[in-house]
Parts: structure tokens; C-alpha cells; sequence
């Protein structure tokens, strides 16, 4: 297994973490308000209205919003997984065992289906990412975007994002980076409505991807922060992703971040998406590597579950 050790961001967390879009902090904000509500994806209620008379003023009862409708070739064994994670928020807290698809109006790429064992939790469901980890340890996280695109100085590019051959030779192409081969393998399924909505391989290139050697960073001009911001999702991220660097104030360190990164195309000829996996180990120097090994081996049969969806919902 090829791995790498550099300096993580100032916290391990996921980029939507740092600073989530206006509308899916809006919904975070309201599921959090409803935290007694069944864990639905829109379990928000709506304000009680009074109709007030002269003398007398009557309550209407709040109304539950709808159910959202199963998403085309979601499997009926598999229950929804409401947006609107976060650490205070239960359900989202020792997930029991089961299948789940990502629900609710902000939910990544709803539909989304994975199949969980027991003692996993998540950080994270919102349009911009699904994050998940082992319950009580954080620091070794899997992370799910989609329609990524790359990072040039200070800004994202525009327009479609590159395919996943297309982000191999971006890395490669980038003196301040060190990239491990990249190997084809197949990460789950998606469904494909043209042929009954059978399940097609969601083939995949998974790389590791770090900072550049001491030497070549130096000479290829590298940036003096020691960092190189790789990627974003300029609908939903405030900032982009980035790796390298070091600032680390955690006790026990310095530490370090390991990355294995999975890129996958699905969706029809004419409306393709990209899905990406991130696997992110961080830790004190010297023990990330074998946490980085432990997480693969526990993150497979999730990402061997996936199932992406088969309409893409723009939200």
C-alpha cells in the first residue's frame, strides 16, 4: 500500500465543515431546532399560526413536513439518512447497523445508498458532503463529494468538472505534489435507468496524493505556507481542500494527515457526475499510518456498498 505523511489543515475536518453554503447552514440550523422530531430528512415544522378574534384566539397545529418520495431504484430495504448531521445531533451518533439513502432537500447527492455496520457516526450529510467515521474516533474519517473541481492560485475553475483521468493528470502535472500510481478499481454501484434500472459498476481511479519532497518544493516554487489547495466546490464550500502544511496546535503533536482519494464518473453520456471519496487518517507522527491502514480495511465494505443514485439533483 503506497501512503503519505504530510501536515494536515489547521483542524482534520472536511472543507464544508469550516464554513457550510448559506442554504444548507440555514437547514442545519432548523433540523437542529427539531432535534425531537423523528429522523426523517425534513423534520423541520412549520410555525404555529394563531387566528385571533375580538375575543377569542385559536392555535392551529404544526404541520410535519411531507416524507420526501424514494428516489428512483433506491433499494426498499434501505432507510433514509436525513441531512442535517452534527456532533449534537443523536441520530447521526452510533448509526445502527443497516442500508441508508442520503435524504432530505440538502443531503448530498440524495439517493445516495450505503450499507453501515455497527459503530459508525457522522459529522456531516449536507449538499456539500457526507462524511462518516468510527464512533469515537474522528480523526479517521471517510469523506463523499461530488462535482469537484480544481484549485488554480486563489479561486476555483470553472465549468464541468474533470473526469477522473482528467484529475490523474492535473496531480501529475503538479511539481508540488507527490502522487502514488493510480489504480482502476470499482467502488459499489450505480444505477442505470435505460437498462431497468439495473446496477452497473461505479468504476473508479484511487490514488494517494501528498506534499512534494523538501527539495522540489523548494525548487519548483511551491507555496511558503507549505500547503497546496487541491481541489473545491464552489456551490457549497466556502474554501477549498487543501493539503500540506503545519499547523497543528493538538496536544501530541506534530502529527500528520494520510489521503487516499477515489474518483468516479457515473451518469449518462450527456449528464455525467463525479463522485469522490476521500479516506483522511490524522494523528500524532509515527501512528498515522497505522490508523490509515485500519480505516481502509474497515471504510472497504462501506465503499463497496455504494450505490449512486440515478438522477443527480441539483441542490
Amino acid at each position: 500500500m503506497f501512503t503519505l505523511s504530510f501536515y494536515a489543515p489547521s483542524k482534520p475536518r472536511s472543507p464544508t465543515s469550516l464554513a457550510l453554503s448559506v442554504a444548507a447552514a440555514t437547514a442545519l440550523v432548523f433540523a437542529a431546532c427539531d432535534a425531537g422530531a423523528a429522523a426523517l430528512p425534513t423534520a423541520a415544522r412549520t410555525s404555529a399560526a394563531v387566528v385571533s378574534s375580538p375575543t377569542t384566539a385559536t392555535l392551529v397545529a404544526p404541520v410535519k413536513t411531507p416524507t420526501p418520495e424514494r428516489p428512483p431504484g433506491v433499494a426498499d430495504n434501505a432507510t433514509p439518512f436525513a441531512f442535517g448531521c452534527t456532533a449534537d445531533v443523536a441520530r447521526c451518533q452510533d448509526i445502527a447497523p443497516g442500508t441508508y439513502y442520503t435524504a432530505g432537500t440538502w443531503a448530498l447527492l440524495p439517493g445516495l445508498t450505503f450499507t453501515l455496520p455497527a459503530g459508525w457516526s457522522s459529522l456531516a450529510n449536507e449538499a456539500g458532503e457526507l462524511e462518516l467515521h468510527r464512533t469515537g474516533d474522528d480523526h479517521n474519517e471517510i469523506m463523499v463529494w461530488r462535482d469537484v473541481v480544481p484549485w488554480h492560485f486563489d479561486h476555483a475553475s470553472l465549468g464541468q468538472p474533470p473526469n477522473p483521468d482528467e484529475w490523474i493528470d492535473i496531480f501529475q502535472g503538479n511539481p508540488c505534489l507527490l502522487v502514488s500510481a493510480p489504480e482502476r478499481v470499482v467502488i459499489g454501484d450505480w444505477i442505470d435507468l435505460r437498462d431497468g434500472g439495473k446496477r452497473a459498476d461505479l468504476e473508479a481511479i484511487a490514488l494517494s496524493v501528498g506534499v512534494a519532497r523538501k527539495a522540489v518544493w523548494e525548487a519548483a516554487g511551491c507555496p511558503d505556507s507549505g500547503q497546496v489547495v487541491i481541489m473545491a466546490d464552489p456551490m457549497h464550500w466556502a474554501n477549498g481542500f487543501n493539503i500540506g502544511g503545519d499547523e497543528m496546535t493538538d496536544p501530541g503533536c506534530p502529527c500528520s494527515s494520510l489521503q487516499r482519494l477515489y474518483f468516479a464518473s457515473f451518469g449518462y453520456v450527456s449528464h455525467q457526475h463525479l463522485l469522490v471519496v476521500a479516506l483522511q487518517s490524522y494523528g500524532p507522527n509515527g501512528d498515522v499510518d497505522a490508523a490509515m491502514t485500519s480505516l481502509q480495511a474497515a471504510a472497504q465494505p462501506i465503499l463497496d456498498s455504494l450505490v449512486a443514485p440515478a438522477i443527480v439533483v441539483d441542490n
